[in-house]
């Protein structure tokens, strides 16, 4: 598989902010570890700032979506 299809690519905040509810949902019930810590602190900080940024682009309603 090429490298290019191994990541999934939002087109909008909104995408991207839908995904990563997908992904908290996913592992909320799961034993926490250091590495789902740091997986999750991943997240929490790709929402903070790039999709923070692209939510900023698209308008004041879609930072307050995501805030």
């Amino acid at each position: 598989m090429p490298a290019d299809h191994r990541y999934i690519q939002p087109q909008s905040a909104k995408e991207a902010m839908e995904l990563i509810q997908k992904l908290f949902n996913s592992y909320r019930n799961a034993p926490l570890t250091s590495e789902l810590l740091n997986y999750h602190n991943n997240l929490v900080a790709r929402l903070n700032d790039d999709i923070m940024a692209a939510a900023a682009t698209e308008g004041p309603k879609r930072v307050e979506q995501l805030a």
